[in-house]
């Protein structure tokens, strides 16, 4: 057996990480490779062979001299320290994390109450997040976020005081010039509120806010800027536009995508709302002096990047109408309209490609 042969050329087997060090006939990840294999662990193999019995556990005040809370507040175990514990103790690496993780939690509101504390006197720098993201980690556990934190804490006042670097430009700048993200790091933006800004154009945002909006009601929200690149209005060739949705996210159909999107003046947009899209047109054509070419044109385009012939599109269009999907209807049945469509009318077509992805994030809508 492998434990003997060891024993036998004099290899300290309660230390196998030490013994086997620069050892040339025993490789020790070789070794402890065939423990796991055959006991599931090194330490249950030493187990099974009468060699290793418990030692107790370490108490706190043992495991807390394991762990020191740096300048920059970040609880860090040191590895001697956290070594000896394990050597004294006969402890694994999952045995001596699950034993240090509540420690290192308490460490943290320390690590807090001193980023906190200097704070109040002068300035914070509140650590980025890298190898280590306890700091943010322990702060969106236990509060939400950064704000939230300051908040609950009635020291909302300490937003001009703590203070993040920006990944965009470095510079350092209050908390309170970040805008809330509670999918980033303490919840907030990584870059400043003006490189954030800057950094997208007006077409970005609204299809942003659009696709949010989409998102709400489980409907797809996959359109990206390079699929919204018409700079007039379909309907009067107006350059004062904004995005409409040819079949309104009311009624539970369509989404924010290439095949439901398309640019629109502003006072049509706000006249055609959620109406029907022909019917609208039929009703509002004199009022607005609309042209019939244009708005056929429009629905061409429609067909098109659905994947449908503009008799099939108004079927289809017309049927979205008269059957509106709930929240909760969708959530049942997440597939593209399209598709039921195609299922209930007996249809044989190919779906448009942009039905096969249905959420993105954001930050694809810039690209």
């Amino acid at each position: 057996m492998l434990i003997d042969d060891l024993i036998e050329d004099g290899i300290d087997v309660m230390q196998l990480g030490k013994s086997l060090k620069g050892n040339s006939k025993y490789n020790y990840e070789t070794v402890r490779t065939v423990f796991r294999r055959s006991f599931g662990s090194v330490n249950a193999a030493l187990k099974s062979y009468g060699l290793f019995e418990s030692n107790g556990i370490p108490n706190g005040l043992e495991l807390e001299r394991c762990c020191h809370i740096t300048s920059d507040y970040k609880v860090v175990v040191n590895r001697y320290e956290k070594e000896h514990i394990k050597d004294i103790y006969y402890l694994s690496d999952i045995e001596f994390i699950r034993l240090i993780s509540p420690v290192k939690d308490s460490l943290m509101q320390d690590a807090l109450d001193c980023l906190l504390r200097d704070a109040f006197l002068e300035k914070a720098l509140l650590p980025r997040v890298g190898d280590d993201n306890s700091m943010s980690k322990y702060i969106k556990d236990k509060y939400g976020s950064m704000f939230k934190m300051l908040d609950t804490l009635g020291l909302g006042i300490l937003a001009d005081n703590i203070v993040y670097q920006c990944s965009d430009c470095g510079d350092l700048e209050p908390i309170s010039n970040f805008a809330q993200n509670k999918g980033k790091p303490y919840g907030i933006e990584s870059k400043c509120k003006l490189c954030f800004y800057s950094s997208k154009d007006k077409d970005c945002m609204t299809i942003n806010r659009h696709k949010r909006r989409a998102k709400e009601k489980y409907l797809p929200c996959n359109l990206i800027k390079t699929e919204y690149t018409y700079d007039q209005c379909f309907l009067t060739n107006y350059t004062e536009i904004s995005l409409e949705h040819a079949l309104p996210i009311s009624i539970g159909h369509g989404g924010t995508t290439k095949g439901n999107c398309y640019p629109m003046r502003l006072d049509l947009n706000i006249s055609k709302n959620d109406k029907h899209l022909f019917l609208w047109f039929k009703a509002n054509k004199q009022r607005f002096e609309l042209s019939q070419e244009k708005f056929d044109r429009l629905v061409d385009y429609l067909a098109v990047v659905n994947g449908l012939t503009s008799e099939e599109y108004r079927e289809f269009y017309d049927w979205c109408f008269a059957n509106p999907r709930t929240v909760d209807e969708i959530k049942r049945d997440q597939r593209h309209s399209i598709e039921i469509w195609r299922e209930s009318s007996g249809k044989q077509f190919p779906l448009p490609a942009y039905t096969q992805t249905y959420y993105s994030t954001e930050s694809e809508a810039v690209s």
